[in-house]
């Protein structure tokens, strides 16, 4: 097995839980890998092979395809849902198989409904970062809005809720998803180990 560390780390400690349950059921697992735009280039690197090690325990990754750390989790794997906010966006283009247009999907009202549930203030919202924001409940949920990922791999300056990214985050905490933000030099380090990236110690 390549994830196998001794201490109880609590990266660890889920990722071991989550493959043995891969094994015993067959259980398709996943994470939401997103953060934004400015994400440092250092980060952004980190991201590229943490989604190269999660793709060989047969992690499916969730993102929604913007430059940055969605880009970068994209650029180490091959197995991936993007969801978008429109057919078209920045460099992607929705094939209804692993690129959504979420605005298409049968249940795209109800994304609508996230952003009154969990923006701080819905109110201000243009029509299309309301579309952006909908569009992150995916990220989370799944194109089904009920198949919540395993966990959350995120960085945001100084671990704080700011930005698009936040309102993933705040439905991740809503669902009891457990967050790791690379934002956190521990957590970082922790990741890093558990996955057997030490060179980037």
């Amino acid at each position: 097995m390549l994830i196998n560390i001794p201490d109880k780390s609590r990266f660890g400690i889920l990722i071991n839980g989550l493959i043995d349950e891969n094994k015993e059921t067959g259980r398709i697992l996943t994470y939401s890998g997103v953060g934004p735009r400015l994400t440092p280039t250092p980060i952004l690197v980190k991201m590229s092979y943490i989604a190269k090690r999660l793709e060989h325990q047969l992690f499916i990754l969730y993102t929604g395809g913007a430059d940055g750390a969605d880009t970068a989790f994209l650029a180490g794997t091959q197995f991936f849902k993007v969801f978008l906010p429109s057919r078209i966006h920045g460099v992607r283009t929705a094939n209804r198989q692993d690129v959504f247009d979420c605005t298409t999907l049968d249940n795209w009202s109800e994304a609508l409904l996230t952003i009154d549930k969990y923006h701080p203030a819905p109110q201000c919202l243009g029509p299309f970062a309301r579309k952006l924001m909908a569009r992150n409940s995916y990220c989370v949920l799944g194109e089904d809005l009920q198949s919540p990922v395993d966990f959350v791999l995120t960085w945001t300056p100084n671990c704080a809720l700011v930005g698009g990214t936040a309102q993933g985050l705040r439905i991740a905490m809503d669902y009891n998803i457990p967050i790791f933000n690379l934002a956190d030099e521990r957590v970082l380090a922790d990741v890093l180990r558990v996955l057997k990236l030490n060179l980037f110690d």
